[in-house]
């Protein structure tokens, strides 16, 4: 089950916890206390920036184990629960992260079975990559007279491409970036080619912007509403509705990213239609390169397939949890490591640091959690409740 939270609770709490205490007497270093090794032990961090390398308590000659390995399912729950877990060795044990002891097991998400095949699949990530690279085997993808075939491993590479740029306009968007309907033809400009072959560190200019929208026949006007003093405009999309397009917006880093994107996609995009085949059938036919995805999705091989998810350890017999999970010559441990520029916090301190975060995340002040929460809540993609 669920520890107790350190991040909230006195240290006399704290040892008072059964599983806590079990934990402290098998690791074997003893503990330090909040005030001694961070501050003043109420959680919020406030120490004098000055971390020795054992602090009080503490007993690194001690140790009974090399490793300490965090186990748990692979759910919402067994994340809160290594997060807990996280939080006292960080808190309480610090020198067994710093030092390179702690590390998190990766049990399996999914068994991919085809035939007599099985796989362990490890995130979604991979899943998708592995039936995409599955379903593709039989496809081929060609222009009308054949000057441009993907097949194999090609046709795969050029799939991920594409799905890595789809997903990255459409989450932008979500984020409250620009519109697909603008930013997909700005993409494909020649305008754009020519920037993102130059040299990216001058950035967008209004004239370069300009010149995009010309190219791809939007109308626009200059806006009043300048941003931060740069440049603004007022862009008539092709369903007629109008976006305000600062110059500001082009240079955020998951726009960046959509052009660089692009231009590893650029082979695939800018030719076309295409023809589908399977095997040696055509299949689908005058498919444009933004819905190659969904076409490969609709023939590509679907036989056999069974998935199983686990969320828990005890979902997999003994055998396939030692194969999978425990086993030293096949298992896929992460190591838990805090930043080179991490330091006990001191007001002002980066709040990207370990001690910022587990005292936002898991402290007892709810308003700057619950602030956290709704700025990036637009950002998750699969939320497991």
């Amino acid at each position: 089950g669920k520890i107790l939270n350190v991040e909230k609770a006195r240290e006399d709490q704290m040892v008072a916890h059964e599983e806590i205490r079990a934990m402290i007497t098998a690791v074997g270093t003893k503990f330090h206390s909040r005030i001694s090794a961070a501050g003043d032990g109420n959680g919020n961090g406030n120490g004098n920036g000055e971390h020795k390398a054992e602090p009080e308590g503490f007993d690194m000659k001690g140790l009974r184990y090399h490793k300490i390995i965090i186990m748990t399912d692979a759910d919402v729950d067994g994340s809160h629960i290594r997060t807990l877990i996280l939080t006292f060795f960080y808190r309480h044990m610090k020198p067994l992260v710093e030092n390179g002891h702690l590390f998190i097991a990766q049990p399996p998400l999914y068994r991919v079975a085809r035939g007599r095949e099985e796989q362990w699949i490890y995130s979604d990530e991979e899943l998708e990559r592995y039936l995409a690279r599955l379903r593709t085997s039989n496809l081929k993808i060609t222009t009308a007279d054949g000057s441009f075939t993907l097949e194999g491993d090609a046709l795969f590479q050029a799939l991920e491409t594409l799905r890595r740029l789809t997903e990255a306009v459409k989450s932008q968007e979500e984020a409250g970036g620009l519109p697909q309907a603008l930013l997909a033809p700005l993409l494909a400009s020649e305008s754009a080619r020519s920037f993102m072959a130059g040299n990216l560190s001058e950035g967008f200019t209004p004239a370069l912007v300009e010149d995009m929208l010309e190219e791809k026949q939007f109308p626009f006007t200059l806006s009043a509403d300048a941003l931060d003093g740069g440049a603004s405009w007022e862009v008539t999309l092709a369903d007629g509705s109008t976006h305000t397009l600062h110059l500001s917006d082009l240079s955020r880093e998951r726009v960046r990213r959509c052009f660089e994107l692009y231009t590893e996609a650029r082979d695939v995009a800018q030719k076309g239609p295409y023809t589908i085949l399977r095997g040696n059938r055509t299949v689908e036919e005058g498919v444009a390169w933004s819905g190659i995805l969904e076409a490969a999705e609709r023939q590509g091989e679907r036989a056999n397939i069974s998935i199983q998810r686990y969320k828990g350890l005890g979902e997999m017999n003994a055998e396939q949890l030692w194969e999978t999970t425990m086993n030293p010559a096949t298992r896929v441990l992460l190591e838990v490591k805090v930043p080179e520029h991490s330091a006990d916090t001191v007001d002002g301190a980066d709040p990207d640091s370990p001690d910022s975060v587990f005292n936002l995340l898991m402290g007892d002040t709810v308003e700057p959690r619950r602030k956290f929460i709704q700025e990036h809540a637009k950002y998750v993609k699969n939320l497991d409740v």
